[in-house]
C-alpha cells in the first residue's frame, strides 16, 4: 500500500514540475518583454546588436539562453 502511494505522489510532483517549467518558458515569450537577437557575453555586446534591430541600445539584457544550452543570447527590452 505505502509503495502505491509513494508511486502516485512521485507522479504527481514530477507532473506538476513540467507544467511549472512549461508555463514558465511560455510566459517568457508571451509576455514579449524581450525581442531576442544575437548572441553575447556580456551586456555591452548586446548594444549594436539591439541598435541595429533599432531598438534602445541602453535597454539591453544579456540572459541565458532560453531554448538551453550553455549560450547567452541578447534581450533587446521592448517595454
Amino acid at each position: 500500500m505505502a509503495s502505491r502511494y509513494s508511486t502516485m505522489m512521485l507522479a504527481l510532483l514530477l507532473a506538476c514540475l513540467v507544467m511549472t517549467a512549461q508555463s514558465t518558458k511560455y510566459s517568457l515569450h508571451l509576455d514579449r518583454v524581450c525581442d531576442f537577437r544575437g548572441t553575447c557575453k556580456t551586456v555591452a555586446d548586446c548594444a549594436p546588436i539591439c541598435k541595429a534591430a533599432r531598438h534602445d541600445p541602453t535597454r539591453t539584457i544579456c540572459l541565458p539562453d532560453p531554448n538551453g544550452g550553455d549560450s547567452f543570447i541578447c534581450c533587446c527590452r521592448l517595454q
